[in-house]
């Protein structure tokens, strides 16, 4: 047991040796986050009509938009309740496909109709 334990030891220090090394370095960038953050503020509260603050707002923006542009917020079930969580939203979808791709009627005709595609318009 104490070989394993020794061996584990030395296999631990490698492997924090080689994290620090070739990892993601989390506090570094979460410090390079925090400084960024607080120089764009002090820019802020010094001149916030300037052209490069102005810039920032526009970028930052244009990012939050485009992020929000492709997500589902809230879907209304067939019960009439909004559904706001982002699991009992996907479930919510999931089934409704599910429901429309298994459902199989017969039209006047007598041939299959899977829900898949709206019924053609007929002529009187």
């Amino acid at each position: 047991m104490f070989r394993l334990t020794s061996k584990l030891q030395v296999v631990k220090a490698s492997l924090k040796n080689w994290q620090k090394t070739n990892r993601s370095h989390i506090s570094s960038r979460v410090l390079k986050a925090k400084t960024n953050w607080e120089e764009a503020q002090g820019r802020l509260e010094g001149d916030p009509w300037s052209e490069d603050t102005m810039f920032l707002k526009r970028r930052a923006t244009t990012n939050y938009q485009r992020r929000m542009r492709n997500k589902i917020a809230c879907l209304v079930d067939g019960e009439g309740n909004m559904i706001h969580n982002q699991k009992d939203l996907e479930k919510l979808v999931v089934d409704y496909y599910k429901c429309l791709m298994t459902k199989e009627t017969r039209d006047e005709e007598g041939s299959h109709d899977y829900g898949i595609f709206p019924k053609p318009i007929r002529r009187a």
